[in-house]
């Protein structure tokens, strides 16, 4: 025996109606947060080789909530540039240990050369770039202590 087609037609609906339902449940994660003295920024992760050369490379724009946090192995001495970045961003070196060890404000490089490097000065696994005067004018300083929402690697 085989089903009518208004049978047929009323299973599919019925499946496709269960498929709405579920996808109505699913819920969108939160994006990846770093909070300094009560000051939380959304933010990019940059895990990957590729993602970290790229970093913020051609953004015309930041806004004051958002950064790019980049993410390493292990710490290390590093140091960034502003090569093909046009605008000012503020960066924070991150130890193991989620404590700011050096900040910047680095300057827009006029040739985009990315001439200007801005070392860690001690072994940083994070580094935390922000819309440039940030840090400055929200009163974060070197030594102040760094928390991640869940989900970033420590």
């Amino acid at each position: 025996m085989t089903p009518s087609r208004p049978a047929l037609w009323g299973v599919l609906l019925g499946v496709l109606a269960a498929g709405a339902i579920l996808a109505g449940c699913r819920r969108e994660s939160p994006p990846p947060t770093v909070t300094i003295g009560g000051h939380t920024w959304r933010v990019e992760i940059a895990k990957t080789e590729a993602k970290q050369r790229l970093g913020l490379s051609g953004r015309t724009h930041l806004a004051d909530d958002e950064g790019m946090l980049f993410v390493y192995d292990g710490p290390a001495e590093r140091r960034f540039w502003m090569q093909h970045v046009p605008i000012p961003l503020d960066i924070a070196f991150i130890s193991a240990d989620l404590r700011i060890i050096r900040i910047h404000t680095m300057a827009v490089e006029t040739d985009l050369t990315g001439r200007t490097h801005y070392p860690s000065l001690g072994d940083a696994q994070y580094a935390l770039e922000i819309a440039g005067g940030s840090f400055a004018r929200l009163g974060v300083r070197e030594g102040d202590r760094v928390m991640f929402s869940a989900g970033i690697a420590r």
